[in-house]
């Protein structure tokens, strides 16, 4: 081939590489063995809150306190051992957006000429965007979106972990609360007045339980209390503070509504399997509901 055609090439490839450094949606950095930056393409500027300029001869200490330290520690591995290393996430209040925390997801690869390692090439990845919906994500999973409480799949996990604890852990106390009238509140007031009574109620029983301990929507109508370390006579007692909430009348509207409310609680052990401990407070709750169908009759 003639050497025309080499040159050709040649300038063609450097032309090719210099566009894809440039153009590339994501961060591109090249440090000598200081750790300090020898180029940045403007993704990487822009990640950085700074022209592309001011990066050169500064190393990411410099720029970036402790984050930046972190992330050089991370450089030096990669010198030292001349392997590339990809997938590290880091977390930080860094970039064009003060104090805003932001997640990112870095490769480094070291650039070597005969076999030498002579610097670093740093690709990085915005990764806060996507941190944010699986955050989302997860939560939706494991929260109901009426109320914001734990749903009943969280419920379950939770009750299964604290009674999977071996002895000589405390015992809990499980309590099924449920809106005696609630069918009655959607006939005659509406769906909206019926999601207006289950976000008080929510919130009332928030109010009268401890901040370490799970208040949770189980479906429908039912909520689950999960308190750790109780015996008999605090679940009676935390029944009457959910008797006292639940006595006060809540506007909806023009209306006036009285979520009435039927409780049933039992103790679990640890180790107890948790269908039988569930079975236990909802056997209880719906005794407590006849009985109360029984006195209004």
């Amino acid at each position: 081939m003639p050497p025309e055609q080499h040159h050709g090439e040649g300038n063609f490839e450097h032309a090719l590489l210099e566009a894809l450094f440039d153009d590339a949606p994501v961060g591109l950095g090249v440090f000598d063995l200081e750790l300090r930056h020898v180029r940045a393409n403007a993704t990487l500027a822009e990640m950085n809150g700074a022209p592309a300029d001011e990066l050169i001869g500064r190393t990411p200490t410099e720029l970036h306190g402790e984050l930046g330290a972190e992330a050089e520690a991370l450089y030096r591995s990669v010198i030292e051992s001349g392997v590339p290393l990809t997938g590290v996430e880091i977390s930080g209040a860094t970039g064009p957006v003060p104090d805003v925390q932001r997640h990112w997801s870095l490769h480094f690869f070291p650039i070597k000429e005969a076999g030498t390692t002579t610097g670093l090439c740093v690709l990085v990845m915005d990764i806060t965007e996507r941190r944010r919906l699986e955050a989302q994500l997860t939560r939706r999973a494991f929260h109901d979106d009426l109320t914001g409480l734990p749903n009943r799949t969280c419920l379950n996990e939770q009750l299964e972990r604290l009674l999977s604890r071996r002895h000589p852990a405390p015992d809990l106390g499980v309590m099924f609360v449920d809106v005696d009238n609630f069918k009655q509140i959607n006939d005659d007031l509406g769906h909206s007045a019926g999601d207006a009574v289950l976000e008080e109620v929510a919130a009332r029983l928030r109010r009268v339980v401890r901040p370490a301990d799970l208040t949770g929507r189980w479906g429908g109508d039912e909520f689950l209390l999960v308190l750790d370390d109780v015996d008999d006579h605090a679940l009676l007692a935390l029944g009457a503070r959910v008797d006292h909430e639940m006595a006060a009348g809540l506007r909806v509207g023009d209306a006036m509504v009285l979520p009435r409310v039927s409780v049933g609680t039992t103790i679990a052990s640890p180790g107890e399997d948790v269908t039988a401990v569930l079975e236990r407070a909802d056997t209880a709750m719906y005794a407590h509901k006849r009985r109360g169908r029984a006195e209004a009759g």
